[in-house]
């Protein structure tokens, strides 16, 4: 769902959380008690299917790690709560005790989403590069104004703690670059068509793999010495006056 959202900023999904937690909720309570007895074949799909997900776990999640975030391929190992949630589950409801089945259900859902949201995500998060290259936006200017152009994404605005705004085009870009508190964050392929609009003294000034992508995300305006000299200009201009 938050895939959906495109944002880790306030969801507008999560009043979906409290319905379908009451429906599976009540669906399980009337199931244990055996109000609403499930079929042999249900049980078995819905086992079998937590299985399928704990070894697509185990055998994608190294893949896309190799790739994206280098070094955490042992998160692979998360799969296992699944797999053997999924085959208690299944022997249980052979048995027909559908109070220890569930029971496990119970116990694999909150091991299976602490250690997918409190360790995976906190550790693949490390390789997200952009709160380390907005911090080095901060270092070079206390005041600095942010674009992108090529590339967008919702959560910058929490990184940057700021407004980013979006550079649709070459020239727009290169229009906002002329103040000198000012950086845009583009991608390799984007910035070729935005050289010809650089200011002269704007340059690249960081760059890193952009997450989950296999090309660069740059950072386009002026280093720390460069954003001074431009400021000791603009007041003496100013003096002049």
């Amino acid at each position: 769902m938050f895939s959906l959202a495109r944002t880790k900023l306030p969801s507008y999904v999560t009043p979906c959380y409290a319905a379908m937690a009451t429906l599976i909720g009540a669906l399980i309570v009337r199931w244990r008690s055996a109000a609403e007895p499930l079929g042999r074949l249900t049980t078995r799909a819905a086992f079998g299917s937590l299985i399928a997900v704990g070894l697509a776990i185990a055998v994608a999640l190294p893949i896309a790690a190799a790739f994206f975030a280098p070094g955490e391929q042992w998160l692979g190992l998360i799969g296992a709560a699944p797999i053997i949630g999924g085959l208690l589950g299944f022997v249980y409801c052979e048995r027909r005790q559908p109070a220890l089945a569930s029971l496990s259900l119970g116990v694999c859902a909150v091991v299976t989403a602490t250690l997918l949201f409190g360790l995976a995500a906190a550790r693949i998060s490390r390789h997200q590069p952009i709160d380390a290259l907005i911090a080095n936006i901060h270092q070079a200017t206390a005041s600095p104004k942010i674009a992108g152009h090529g590339a967008h994404e919702p959560t910058w605005v929490f990184y940057a703690k700021q407004n980013v705004a979006v550079a649709g085009d070459p020239k727009q870009a290169g229009e906002f670059l002329r103040d000198p508190d000012a950086f845009v964050i583009t991608t390799e392929r984007a910035l070729d068509d935005l050289r010809p609009h650089l200011p002269a003294d704007v340059q690249t000034v960081d760059r890193a793999q952009f997450f989950l992508k296999k090309y660069d995300i740059v950072v386009v305006g002026r280093t720390p010495e460069q954003v001074r000299i431009a400021h000791a200009n603009a007041d003496a201009s100013t003096t002049r006056r």
